[in-house]
């Protein structure tokens, strides 16, 4: 008999649906392992007592990317930006709820001003890009290594 399953992953919890062939509907809920998602999922699935050929489709979730930018807890990361605009993160979106108001108060950029690096990009003149020279590329690297990614 087929079996049709949504999973998703949430920081805490992992939920699972599944549809079986003569529409029956069960669900289970397991903890999700943060560090390796996939533990939570295979635990949803055995907690199910289903797999393998049985699962015909599966559509999956996940509330974990929308978390770390909710709680601003991701790893440090550096962002690569062309030369002249570096601060896009820092103007934002034309968008605001009071377009005059400037002392209306913004969280800080995802990514702060000191860990962007600037890209000279090249571009001929019908505006295809062209590969960065070695230099370029070298020098972007070490930059981005200086900062310490992780």
């Amino acid at each position: 008999m087929s079996i049709s399953v949504g999973i998703d992953v949430g920081g805490t919890f992992t939920d699972l649906v599944a549809v079986r062939g003569d529409g029956c509907v069960e669900t289970r809920k397991v903890l999700s392992t943060p560090s390796d998602q996939s533990q939570g999922v295979a635990a949803a699935l055995n907690a199910l007592g289903a797999g393998g050929p049985a699962i015909e489709r599966v559509a999956h979730g996940t509330t974990v990317v929308t978390n770390l930018l909710l709680e601003r807890r991701g790893a440090r990361v550096v962002l690569c930006a062309t030369e002249h605009a570096t601060d896009l993160l820092e103007l934002r979106r034309q968008e605001r709820a009071s377009l005059y108001d400037l002392t209306t108060q913004h969280p800080p950029a995802l990514v702060p001003p000191e860990r962007v690096v600037a890209v000279q990009e090249r571009r001929t003149p019908d505006g295809v890009r062209t590969p960065l020279l070695d230099a370029e590329a070298l020098r972007v690297a070490e930059a981005v290594a200086a900062l310490n990614p992780e």
